[in-house]
């Protein structure tokens, strides 16, 4: 069996996409990494890890799939709204619209 119902899976897989997510605003314009890795690739891997690893921890501990859907739709409501909020400051961080 997998420690603790895959939290600790869990947790090693978002410091994981945590570590892909630095390199990604390291080099914010580019998808090629001096190590040679394909940052868009090693996103989508991480990223499909981490909700892998999550469908697994609900699986164990029997959480709520309704419920954790329902925040889930709301939260992504809020970041669809935050994204297209022009005084949020993301003019720092935005690829040249030539990217």
């Amino acid at each position: 069996m997998m420690p603790a119902e895959g939290v600790v899976k869990l947790m090693e897989e978002l410091n994981e996409l945590g570590v892909v997510c630095a390199k990604r605003l390291a080099y914010w314009t580019t998808d090629d990494h001096p190590d040679g890795s394909n940052l868009r690739q090693c996103m989508e891997d991480e990223i499909s890890d981490v909700l892998a690893s999550i469908r697994f921890v609900m699986a164990t501990l029997d959480l709520d799939a309704r419920l954790i859907g329902e925040r889930t739709a709301e939260k992504e409501a809020l970041f669809w709204k935050w994204h297209y909020d022009l005084g949020n400051g993301q003019e720092a961080y935005d690829r040249p619209k030539d990217s």
